[in-house]
């Protein structure tokens, strides 16, 4: 019997394997993205979907959240539903934390006064004082310097920043949403994320699945691409990117669509061949016990970073260790 979130073609039709049918007859959900502040057409089925609602759900508590998932697999959407769902929303500022220069991170979130240093001619607010009563969206965080991280606890631990130049704190009022791509909690201790920050951060957590885990939304993605081009997809084509791999999650594929398109031309469609760098799922990356330590050793036992090495996914990583039967811990020691 095929797997649960197995594609089967026959013919030229596709079906989705999946053990809970009542969730799909509800139709995918589709929003405009504009309403969000994002480009193009948000869509999902099920899974991505009960993410969104949860997001709407804990919009009205007081913790901290913390989005995990690959990079464009869709966390800033995530936090820009919850966002929206709260009942006085607020400004949402988003950061990137790793675009920040080190020099620059205290003024950046916390603003300075005109001027607290060579060049500041006019004073600034910050994020922090910019996001007060909304939320404050802080992408990377699982890549912020351990000298900044030390600044963000006092900051989240006070609800105060102290802008350059300030001769007192200034009270806040922010609802932290922070996203990564790291598994902050194995990487704790390891990789320099401070675990008292990880605890701060994570008070709810939300896991946004990659896209290969959601078969399903792949043509669904597909589909709204392909809006507006007078093109359609062959059954080879949609097989080909309904069993991709994804490693770039959405991201990639509308890249790859976004090519398809150009080779196709006025053909018409978009054949397989039109879709040559797409690697399956299915396709095993060869992830013995063996490369597992070894990547793990060289990487200073951070399970991202040999992921990475490997060049596979932390998800591909995970269920490599699992199968092993060790986990991350006991596969370095040898034990």
């Amino acid at each position: 019997m095929a797997a649960d979130g197995s594609i089967l073609r026959i013919g030229d039709s596709l079906f989705l394997v999946v053990s809970g049918i009542e969730r799909y007859r509800t139709p995918p959900r589709r929003f405009d993205g504009a309403g969000l502040g994002l480009p193009g057409v948000m869509v999902g089925g099920p899974q991505l979907a009960d993410i969104w609602d949860e997001a709407a759900r804990v919009s009205t508590l007081r913790e901290h959240v913390l989005i995990l998932g690959e990079s464009g697999s869709g966390k800033e959407c995530v936090a820009r539903v919850l966002h929206a769902a709260r009942p006085t929303p607020g400004p949402f500022v988003g950061v990137n934390v790793t675009a920040i220069p080190e020099s620059l991170f205290e003024s950046e979130m916390y603003g300075h006064e005109r001027g607290a240093f060579t060049g500041a001619t006019v004073a600034r607010q910050g994020a922090f004082r910019e996001a007060n009563d909304g939320v404050l969206f802080l992408d990377e965080v699982g890549d912020l310097p351990v000298e900044n991280q030390v600044k963000l606890l006092r900051a989240l631990d006070l609800q105060r920043v102290r802008p350059l130049g300030a001769p007192r704190d200034v009270q806040v009022n922010v609802r932290i949403v922070s996203a990564t791509s790291h598994e902050l909690a194995e990487e704790c201790g390891t990789s320099g994320f401070r675990a008292e920050l990880y605890y701060r951060l994570s008070g709810i957590t939300l896991r946004v699945p990659p896209l290969r885990e959601r078969r399903g939304d792949v043509l669904l993605l597909v589909r709204e691409l392909l809006e507006g081009h007078s093109v359609c997809l062959s059954a080879g084509a949609a097989e080909t990117l309904a069993l991709g791999a994804w490693p770039g999650n959405a991201r990639q594929l509308r890249q790859v669509v976004s090519r398809a398109v150009s080779r196709a031309g006025t053909r018409g469609d978009i054949r397989r061949e039109d879709l040559p760098n797409v690697v399956r799922v299915e396709e095993d990356p060869g992830l013995t016990p063996d490369r597992l330590r070894d990547a793990l050793r060289r990487n200073g036992g951070v399970a991202s970073h040999a992921a990475r090495a490997l060049g596979v996914s932390r998800t591909t990583f995970y269920k490599a260790v699992r199968r092993s039967g060790a986990d991350t811990k006991t596969l370095l020691t040898g034990g």
